[in-house]
């Protein structure tokens, strides 16, 4: 082998080293390349080297002289990794967001390089909440969360062209709208109509652009809120918009799916309105999953914004029946099964927490603020029962019209337990009724059996009014959303769901 001579030749070996992952030789090779002569890539590569053989510490140094030669983003995100895992929460944040800032001001990168870094941004910072939240660092886990909604498709603000540059409606028939509806409902897929007008300054109809699900758990809320979110999230993977659609054709949205703890809840609220204009927003969406509405819903009206508040329920006894088949679904053991029910604040007078917004994060205790049948203080939530497929479909359907986005063909089984398989061994119903039984015992449906559920659902009939378009609507949207039973997704035409929908719900 020929004599390596000059630091250049030791950097050349070092990243071969590197690249072949012999880490303790890319170690040596590097020291030996500064030996000669110092510069920024040899400690960048040192600093990295070092870290990927666990010696964080050690690490740090070689990242900031790098930084001192020359500030590269790679050198900031390594700097920033080194000092997470010596417990410098900190300073790690204040380098993963020179990484960035440098990443994006570098104007030979193309807009391509910048989102695809922005996407991984996210996912670091993502992973980096994660492991902050373990070691009970909240406040640093809030601004990872936020940071990482920032650079993720998962922003709230999306801006997207929900015709995908289509200009006009397909027409129909009411009587095709039935016969489409009844012949996928029989396959267990529902079809949830966007009607396209004109007369998009309707007032009834914008009273629907902006909603708030409240997803109590084994309450159907997957069924509902999944599709809403995913649709959202496809068109932002579609990196649409960077060279044929025009500016005028893009529509602003605040959205987000399930939406649970205290820290990504905070995050999220930081991120959708602080310092933004909401006034242009074609829709809103957001679904409580272990998290509260009422925060947000106080931000929405600061802005100006009055959002429909939508709850599935039913039967009490059912819905813990089914939460405790759902934990225990995997489990051999009956006895540890009730204990890590018992042990389970979710599982307790659930329905009453979320529809009074409290006692929902992890870690912090809340006691009622009133007794369960006190409804006034939840006036402004409309309730449905979990079967009553027509109004579900009927709030889809105003609320996908008033925002301008795609009818939606669902699998209409999301998240069944039934179709999922089951350990060999495991618990069946008797063991359920049996826990269920105790839980009873225990207190856990006090408070949720002294809510009248149908007097809520009652209210909601006599004052919940649709749209007239979604009665009478004889003009779809252009674009269809199908979600199928696997969780895959695609935007079709409509006019090529109509032609044939058995075909298209195949993803």
């Amino acid at each position: 082998m020929e004599e390596l001579k000059t630091s250049r030749d030791f950097l050349a070996l070092a990243l071969e080293k590197y690249q072949s992952k012999k880490y303790l030789e890319a170690i040596e090779a590097f020291n030996q390349s500064l030996a000669l002569h110092e510069n920024w890539q040899s400690y960048q590569g040192l600093g990295s080297a070092l870290g990927n053989t666990r010696q964080y510490q050690a690490a740090i140094d070689p990242f900031k002289k790098a930084l001192a030669l020359h500030e590269d983003w790679n050198s900031y995100q390594g700097l920033g990794w080194a000092l997470f895992h010596t417990q410098q929460h900190q300073q790690a944040i204040e380098a993963f967001d020179k990484a960035k800032s440098i990443l994006i001001s570098q104007e030979a990168i193309s807009i391509d390089t910048k989102k695809s870094a922005d996407q991984e941004r996210g996912k670091q910072y993502q992973t980096l909440a994660l492991q902050l939240a373990s070691l009970g660092k909240i406040e640093h886990t809030t601004r990872a969360h936020q940071v990482s909604y920032r650079c993720s498709c998962d922003n709230p603000h999306k801006l997207v062209d929900p015709f995908l540059t289509e200009k006009s409606g397909v027409g129909v028939t009411r009587d095709l709208i039935e016969s489409i509806t009844e012949n996928l409902s029989s396959i267990q897929f529902a079809f949830h109509p966007s009607y396209y007008s004109e007369a998009t300054k309707d007032d009834h109809l914008q009273s629907w652009k902006h909603l708030i699900h409240i997803h109590i758990t084994k309450c159907a809320g997957t069924n509902f809120e999944g599709p809403l979110s995913r649709m959202l999230e496809y068109f932002a993977l579609k990196k649409q918009g960077e060279t044929r659609y025009s500016n005028a054709e893009f529509k602003h949205y605040l959205w987000h799916g399930n939406l649970g703890g205290k820290c990504k809840h905070d995050a999220y609220l930081l991120e959708a309105f602080k310092g933004k204009v909401l006034n242009k927003l074609q829709g809103s969406f957001l679904a409580t999953h272990w998290g509260k509405h009422g925060t947000y819903n106080q931000n929405l009206l600061q802005a100006g914004i009055s959002a429909k508040k939508i709850c599935l329920v039913r039967d009490p006894s059912q819905r813990l029946y089914s939460h405790i088949s759902h934990i225990g679904r995997n489990e051999v053991d009956k006895r540890i099964l009730l204990n890590k029910c018992i042990e389970n604040e979710k599982l307790s007078n659930l329905i009453d927490r979320y529809i009074y917004d409290y006692n929902l994060y992890e870690g912090y205790q809340e006691s009622p603020y009133c007794d369960p049948f006190d409804y006034e203080e939840c006036a402004t939530v409309d309730f449905l029962d979990i079967s009553d497929d027509n109004a579900i479909s009927k709030v889809k359907s105003s609320f996908l019209s008033a925002t301008l986005l795609p009818n939606i063909v669902q699998y209409n089984r999301l998240n069944d337990d039934n179709r999922k398989i089951n350990v060999k061994g495991s618990l069946g119903d008797k063991d359920f009724q049996y826990i269920h039984k105790e839980l009873i015992s225990r207190g856990f449906l006090e408070r949720d059996n002294q809510i009248d559920l149908e007097f809520l659902k009652k209210r909601t009939k006599e004052r919940l009014v649709f749209p007239e378009i979604i009665h009478t609507g004889e003009v779809l949207h252009p674009i269809t959303f199908v979600y199928s039973r696997n969780g895959a997704a695609k935007l079709i035409h409509t006019k090529s769901f109509i032609a044939d929908p058995l075909d298209a719900i195949n993803c």
